[in-house]
């Protein structure tokens, strides 16, 4: 957790965390108790059922309730840092009901015969005592759960976190624009430009079920988002003013991102036309993606998806390995 999400949490009302602090004592003096249980059960199965000395079993017993506590300690710490617990909440359950089932096995073993031998005793008083020794586990590891629960509640009421989701709703809602924007501008009447509609719907509802419509800094901060990624645009007429470094390929070849208008209609398609623009993102850019190179076609006029892109970019590829071999013949 940063600084910020600990100032916040010892921020909180006095009441509210001396609250917390005595629920999280109170369940883990609780725990003592079911932990006691299993261990004296766990002890008993190893030295009168699997014929262990008293110091192996006690180090078998200690081991597994170590593991529980273990577990059930990095699953808050997990919490509190901000991480995923999945994992240790997971091996809290699992060690208590392995707890729980190896203590409850010293209940339902019957005592042995005259030639040792032992067989199940499935009586009521047995019965009975093999399903406490299997609860009170389980009960302490559910106790721990809602612990864990009020922590992530609280951990998610930092500032940090919630401002982070804010953030990534806000650039969900601006890049959703922008391809938007984009989509119409290369086919206005398609169902591209539909699902591109429904996108950013979608987006600005997410955004306005974590901010409300009232809060008077969402339209600031939404116009700004969408300024910023708006200024991709201007990335791309530095790219574009960029003579070409591929020789053949004239500097009036446009970069991967450039937008046509009215005014300039956008070069034919065609097979040598889409090689020079995927070999000249390239050569601009070695780790450009078939994607890449889909939408520089898109903001041509020209049909793309980003297979098509990804079958350019092969074939660009290939035709700059195959250029030096072919100038020196």
């Amino acid at each position: 957790m940063s600084e910020n999400a600990r100032h916040h949490q010892s921020q909180r009302h006095p009441d509210r965390l001396s609250a917390d602090t005595a629920a999280v004592a109170l369940t883990a003096a609780a725990a003592v108790m079911p932990t006691l249980l299993s261990a004296q059960g766990m002890i008993s199965v190893g030295i009168d059922v699997l014929r262990l000395t008293a110091t192996v079993a006690v180090a078998l017993a200690v081991f597994l309730e170590l593991a529980l506590v273990s577990s059930a300690l990095l699953a808050r710490s997990a919490v509190l840092r901000g991480r995923s617990a999945r994992a240790d909440l997971l091996s809290t359950w699992v060690f208590s009901m392995v707890s729980g089932v190896f203590s409850a096995a010293h209940e339902l073993v019957g005592q042995p015969d005259l030639h040792g031998v032992t067989t199940w005793e499935l009586d009521a008083r047995s019965t009975l005592a093999a399903a406490v020794r299997v609860a009170a586990p389980l009960v302490a590891a559910w106790l721990w759960h809602r612990i864990l629960t009020g922590d992530r509640h609280g951990a998610d009421s930092a500032p940090t976190r919630r401002e982070a989701k804010r953030h990534r709703l806000m650039l969900a809602v601006a890049t959703a624009a922008l391809d938007l924007q984009r989509t119409r501008q290369a086919r206005p009447a398609s169902r591209a430009a539909l699902r591109a509609r429904r996108r950013l719907d979608l987006h600005h509802r997410r955004l306005l079920r974590h901010v409300p419509a009232t809060d008077p800094r969402l339209s600031g901060q939404l116009s700004s988002w969408l300024t910023e990624v708006g200024r991709v645009h201007h990335l791309d007429a530095q790219l574009t003013s960029e003579s070409s470094p591929i020789p053949g390929i004239s500097g009036d070849t446009r970069g991967d991102s450039e937008i046509h208008t009215d005014e300039t209609p956008p070069p034919a398609d065609g097979p040598s036309a889409r090689l020079a623009v995927a070999v000249a993102l390239v050569c601009r850019d070695d780790t450009v993606s078939g994607q890449d190179v889909a939408d520089a076609f898109t903001h041509r006029g020209w049909p793309a998806t980003p297979r098509t892109g990804q079958r350019w970019l092969a074939k660009a590829r290939a035709s700059l390995a195959t250029a030096p071999s072919s100038a020196s013949g």
